[in-house]
């Protein structure tokens, strides 16, 4: 009767049961079991006469065995042989001892193992049988598949009919860069100023200019200074006109704005007291480039002063014009 109990027999029906159980159950996974590579032949030598009774069971073992191989691998004229030694230890446990001999009697593989005096014979069998067939090579890789046959090369594709030659391109007219901006600017030449009172005023005029960002280049500032001397008698002083003008150049044409402060001395005899007349400016002009860096500039400008009670303005400029040549570089 198949069937297993612990070494130390309690309970033989649960024991019973739980063997015909494993039995039945492990055939049933065959087919979901690794697929084993070809194995040679062998047959096989079972001993447990001197085991626990229900280790003793050469049927169960053959079944658990044949889990994991193949039932044709089995032949009782096989050169190999597959020796399971399975008996009580003196300690009261089960030792096992599998060997897997050649034809000639040598060694191939062994595998030895030792269980308590508490583990039941479907341990010891289930174990048992697993170990043998890694002995026998059940769990082994299988070999690699052969490699498909080399396909021949492909032959070469044919080479490309000639495409017709493209007309020539046309030639892209040939882009000249801006000229460089020069952003400073020297001038040198004469003012002439009329008052509000039929007086006019002559002298040099000198000027710097500075464009403060080159990405705007038609902005500019201006700086102009004058040293007017009076035309007649009328008026015993000289005046000095300082411009302060902030400049828009898109073309040749020119429009400035800014404040003009003209110093100028006291109409009392108690000194040479100078004053200074603050004056909001206007001017309107144009520039010729002559030649290189040289340009000629021309300017009409009209005043409006500022704080005229306090200052005595009446001798000073209300409009004028200025004529100079200017000299621009980098």
């Amino acid at each position: 009767m198949l069937g297993h109990e612990p070494i130390e027999i309690t309970k033989p029906w649960l024991t019973f049961f739980l063997m015909l159980g494993l039995v039945g159950v492990l055939p049933a996974r065959t087919a979901f079991a690794h697929d084993a590579p070809a194995i040679a032949s062998a047959r096989l030598e079972f001993d447990a006469s001197q085991a626990p009774k229900l280790c003793n069971d050469r049927a169960t073992f053959r079944t658990l065995l044949d889990n994991w191989m193949d039932v044709n691998v089995w032949s009782p004229d096989a050169d190999r042989r597959l020796v399971v030694r399975i008996r009580r230890s003196p300690m009261g446990g089960v030792l096992v001892d599998m060997t897997l001999v050649d034809a000639a009697g040598a060694t191939m593989a062994e595998h030895h193992e030792r269980y308590g005096a508490r583990e039941e014979c479907y341990k010891v069998l289930y174990e048992s049988a697993r170990a043998a067939a890694r002995l026998l090579g059940a769990f082994e890789e299988p070999p690699p598949p052969e490699p498909w046959p080399q396909c021949p090369p492909l032959p070469p594709p044919p080479e490309p009919a000639p495409s017709p030659a493209c007309p020539p391109c046309p030639k892209c007219p040939v882009s000249t860069p801006p000229p460089a901006v020069r952003r400073f600017d020297f001038g040198l030449g004469a003012l002439l100023g009329m008052g509000a009172t039929p007086m006019q005023w002559v002298g040099p005029l000198f000027s710097l200019g500075l464009v403060p960002s080159p990405r705007v280049p038609h902005l500019r500032i201006e700086l102009d200074v004058a040293y007017a001397l009076p035309a007649s008698n009328a008026f015993r002083g000289d005046m000095i006109p300082v411009f302060g003008s902030l400049c828009f150049a898109p073309t040749a044409l020119r429009l400035c704005g800014g404040v003009v402060t003209t110093f100028l001395p006291s109409e009392h005899d108690d000194g040479d007291t100078m004053l200074a007349m603050l004056a909001a400016s206007l001017r309107l002009g144009a520039e010729f480039r002559i030649a290189g860096p040289v340009s000629l500039r021309t300017d009409a400008f009209a005043l409006m002063p500022l704080g005229v009670a306090a200052l005595g303005a009446q001798h000073s400029f209300a409009a004028g014009a200025s004529a100079m040549a200017v000299w621009s570089f980098e």
